[in-house]
Parts: structure tokens; sequence; C-alpha cells
């Protein structure tokens, strides 16, 4: 049921995963899987994967349900319907084979989630997690979703940053700004240079109107906070 009612709010109007979307977001996938185990990965579209994850069994003995149970984390990035979310619902979508997922699965099953990340309050959300290894040190993983329209792509990261493969493959020829390819170092979609409105004080928030250039005098309240933050 909650699947269906998320599509279909989708649907109906039309919602976007903004900024304030996923700060919320985030909030509540940390607080459900934090230092949560990732059981399976699979990709039902070619921009969808769903994260198959057992909440720690710390939390899960303090939740109602008094037990760890397994959970669907919903991600996709296609340019008509940006999603992401959890539901207990077993997946019912055909399933798809392809070599991100490969990847994917070999690097993230048994692993678990550290920490969810929303860098500089930007439609993107980076998955910190420590890959399942028995033997010798063991280096973080980081999976980056970018919930950016027609530009959205999901990206697996080494701890330093080193691209290790993504669901969409970018080189010069598509993308001036940056390379998504393996071996190539990550680099964030370029910065609007626009203001976090969680880190600005009273007296920063109307400095903003007090110095607006004469050009900008006539803006509309609207468009003025659009452009700023």
């Amino acid at each position: 049921i909650d699947y269906i009612k998320v599509k279909y709010i989708n649907k109906e109007i039309n919602m976007s995963l903004d900024s304030i979307t996923l700060k919320a977001m985030r909030k509540e996938l940390l607080d459900k899987f934090k230092e949560g185990k990732i059981i399976s990965l699979i990709q039902t579209k070619k921009y969808k994967i769903i994260i198959e994850a057992k909440p720690d069994k710390f939390f899960a003995l303090n939740d109602t349900n008094k037990k760890s149970e397994t959970f669907y984390i919903h991600i996709s990035i296609d340019p008509s319907l940006p999603e992401i979310y959890f539901t207990k619902l077993e997946n019912k979508q055909k399933t798809i084979s392809s070599p991100f997922l490969t990847l994917l699965q070999n690097q993230l099953r048994g692993g678990k989630i550290l920490n969810i990340e929303h860098p500089n309050f930007d439609r993107i959300l980076h998955f910190i997690i420590r890959p399942y290894q028995k033997f010798g040190k063991v280096q973080n993983k980081i999976l980056v979703v970018e919930f950016m329209g027609k530009h959205g792509n999901v990206i697996l990261l080494k701890e330093d940053k080193t691209i290790e493969t993504a669901i969409k493959l970018i080189d010069s020829n598509i993308s001036r700004y940056r390379d998504i390819l393996p071996g190539k170092l990550y680099i964030p979609p370029p910065s609007q240079n626009k203001i976090d409105p969680l880190n600005i004080n009273c007296e920063g928030f109307f400095n903003i109107f007090n110095s607006l250039s004469a050009e900008n005098k006539d803006l509309t309240l609207r468009k003025l906070i659009q452009d700023t933050f």
C-alpha cells in the first residue's frame, strides 16, 4: 500500500525531490538504517535500484516491532520520476542484470550503512558503507545518488573518491565539465553558489535584502528567495 501510495502521489502532483525533501528523507533513512546490514541489491529498471536491508539489531529491538525486519530502499534517478523511499513490501517487479549491478553486489552485499550524508544541501545523497570483509583492512565505499533530472546518476566510489562504476558512464564527448569513468576522481555536479537555508541567521537573512543591487530592487520576494537559496 505504501509503495502504491508514493507512486500515486508522485504522479498526481509531480512531486520533485528537492533539497528540503532529501533532508527529511536522509533523517528518516538514518533513523532506520544506521549500522543496518545490506542483504542484497537488485535492479528493476535502467535507472532504478533497490537495496534490501535490515536495520541494526539494537535499533530494531527498541522499535515497536521488537525484531529486525527486512526493508527495501527504492532509489530511482529516472528524470520522469526520481524517487527514494523504503517499504516492507517485497519487490514484485521484473529484475534485470547489468555490469553496474554485478559490481554493486560484489562490493556492497553484506556491508553496513555507516552514515548518509547530504553535502552542501544539494540534490545529492552519499551512502557511506563499510563492505563485508573477513580479512585485511576494510576501506569504506561511497554510493553517490545524484537526483539531477536528466543529469542524475548513481556512482560507486572508493574511500579516496575514485570512481569504481556508475549507472551512467560519461566521458568528455558527453560532458565538458567532468568524466564519470572508472579510475577517475569524482567531481560533484557544478555548484550553483546558493545559500544553505539551514545555515543562515536572522541578520544574514535580512542582509540579503539590504545589499540588493539597483537592477534587482524590483525582484519579487519569491524570485529573490528562489535565486538566493
